[in-house]
């Protein structure tokens, strides 16, 4: 601040005018959080608020109306601002010290008159503990605004009990195509990077179709062995393999019939199945495995991906007649990191849902919602939603400092020594031994997270559970 303050057309007859009119000021000043000192140009004590007075044990009887050297003689300052300001006719910035031996910050202003003489100084003055506190309580107004911020002007739709919250124009128009796809009865396939919410816009479907009053039935095609998943689809026969009920099992499709199966990873389905699959999508009809008698359902069928079923299908890992069968209304959610609108608002959501869990009530610092709003979020939401769990468990304070992120994510490569080769077994198994070594040392990059390992490597984590476990199967 560097022009001089004015108390213009202010002569000593008008101050008794004035006198109410300083009374209630002095009165607003008490309720000041912080000290205000105020004496005349010559250095007598005219004012020091409630604040003040009760801070240094002070009496206004006893200094009210006295030069403030006498506070300095009585030991209450050590040094006088005041002095210092009507010398030098200069606003002071400074430390000081009580007579309790306790810092305290000055900032000390001359007030001027018409013909440059001073009438007053004002001193503000707050202690290094109060400042402490008065940052930390601004540190968690911020904290709250940012909580707040993510309230206002969105949107929230209610999918399956779960919020599904978002601002970006992306999403709405998400879910305004799902809207419209829900109003038919064609097939449906989500596609989207791990963690964006396939399921949930799936369901958000469901919710909005005709099917509603049926189930919704989610199956997780890469979380059922190879094995096994026809027999999970379509059910098997009593007696139709070692190990099967003498009653037989009832399977997805005719527990889904009159609502909608929602087969989540669906690229992951082998070969095999894909035929029978493709038969269901396009008769409507199933057969149980080990059985011949034919069955009809009525099964909406919604798939979801995070591969390029395209590729494989040139690949021939994946039948081109079933894709173009799942792929009548394709709908493509945005990863996190094109959406960034929506950031702040999923992170305030999460975090008001684990407070509620586990009776907290922490907030985000500035700098934390910075932090996460400059990450990429490869793992989009799934990833964020864990990373605030994470943070509402693991952090004792109650403002959530700024996670360490890897903001530049650079591409991690594996690295081997090279190995000495030794001529032992055909080609076929000296490659499948490479693979599973090299998979291991993914995982070991990874500190031992698949998932990441599976990212590394280009593949699905059933992929590496697989190879691991030596099983084979056309990928």
């Amino acid at each position: 601040m560097s022009e001089k303050l004015y108390w213009s057309k202010i002569s000593t007859n008008d101050m008794r005018e004035l006198k109410l009119t300083f009374e209630d000021f002095f009165k607003l000043m008490d309720c000041y959080y912080g000290n205000v000192f105020i004496t005349d140009g010559e250095g007598y004590i005219l004012y020091l608020n409630r604040w003040g007075w009760n801070t240094v044990g002070m009496s206004r009887e006893k200094y009210l109306g006295k030069h403030v050297t006498e506070l300095v003689e009585d030991g209450v300052f050590q040094y006088s601002v005041t002095m210092e300001v009507l010398k030098t006719k200069q606003i002071m910035d400074m430390e000081a010290v009580d007579v309790n031996g306790k810092k305290f910050w000055v900032h000390a202003v001359p007030v001027f008159d018409d013909e440059d003489n001073i009438l007053f100084t004002v001193h503000y003055s707050q202690y290094e503990r109060e400042i402490s506190k008065f940052l930390t309580e601004i540190e968690q107004s911020k904290a709250l605004i940012n909580q707040m911020r993510g309230l206002l002007e969105h949107y929230s739709e209610t999918i399956g009990g779960a919020p599904l919250i978002y601002r970006s124009e992306a999403m709405g128009q998400v879910l305004h195509y799902a809207r419209k796809v829900a109003k038919t009865d064609g097939s449906v396939l989500v596609v989207g990077e791990s963690g964006t919410g396939k399921e949930l816009v799936s369901h958000y479907i469901y919710d909005e179709s005709e099917r509603k009053e049926g189930v919704f039935l989610p199956i997780n095609c890469a979380a059922i062995p190879r094995e096994l998943i026809e027999s999970e689809l379509f059910g098997y026969a009593p007696g139709a393999f070692t190990g099967a009920s003498k009653n037989g099992k009832i399977g997805a499709f005719e527990l889904a019939d009159k609502g909608t199966l929602f087969l989540d990873e669906v690229g992951e389905i082998p070969l095999r199945v894909q035929a029978k699959l493709l038969r269901a999508l396009e008769s409507g009809e199933i057969t149980r495995v080990g059985a011949t008698k034919v069955k009809k359902v009525d099964v909406r069928i919604i798939a979801a991906t995070n591969r390029d079923l395209q590729a494989m299908v040139h690949e021939g890992n994946f039948r081109g007649d079933l894709y173009y069968r799942l792929n009548v209304l394709p709908l493509t959610i945005p990863p996190l990191r094109s959406r960034p609108e929506d950031i702040a608002l999923l992170a305030n959501h999460y975090l008001k849902e684990f407070n509620s869990k586990y009776h907290t009530s922490k907030q985000f610092s500035e700098a934390c919602m910075e932090e996460l709003l400059r990450y990429r979020w490869p793992g989009n939401v799934r990833e964020l939603k864990n990373l605030i769990h994470r943070m509402v468990v693991a952090t004792d304070k109650q403002i959530l400092d700024a996670p360490k992120l890897d903001l530049e994510q650079p591409v991690q490569r594996v690295k081997m020594e090279t190995p000495q080769l030794q001529l032992d077994g055909d080609l076929k198994t000296a490659l499948r031994k490479f693979e599973r070594e090299y998979i291991r040392e993914a995982i070991e990059a990874s500190d031992g997270n698949v998932t990441k390992a599976a990212e590394l490597l280009g593949v699905h984590r059933t992929y590496i559970y697989r190879k691991l476990k030596g099983e084979e199967g056309k990928e």
